[in-house]
């Protein structure tokens, strides 16, 4: 089993704290901003990322195809406010992967 060009593009995208990240937009409402994202990481206790370094993670997300921005990330954003919402990949990607984990224990016996 191969995974897919975007499901390959997303997972070389995603490390620990991405993947926070990436929860952490996935419960808020849509649209949403970078603001949006801090405030809510920071509700869970992550009180010393930076907007700077939180700002890459999301253009990482958005390179990766798990977030999409308003203006898109090949745009001039320079001074705008940014508008993401989560991507039907994120959220299906890790079912997805789940899913196949299962098949190949299953198909060596093991489930």
């Amino acid at each position: 089993m191969r995974l897919t060009d975007d499901e390959t593009t997303a997972l070389g995208h995603l490390n620990p704290r991405r993947f926070e990240i990436l929860l952490c937009c996935l419960t808020l409402d849509e649209p949403f901003t970078a603001g949006d994202v801090l405030a809510g990481l920071r509700e869970e206790g992550e009180a010393e990322l930076s907007v700077s370094s939180l700002n890459r993670d999301l253009r990482g997300l958005e390179s990766g195809g798990l977030l999409a921005g308003s203006p898109p990330l090949a745009a001039a954003r320079k001074g705008r406010t940014v508008q993401f919402h989560t991507t039907e990949l994120a959220e299906t990607l890790f079912a997805q992967l789940s899913g196949r984990v299962a098949s190949v224990l299953e198909s060596r016996g093991l489930r």
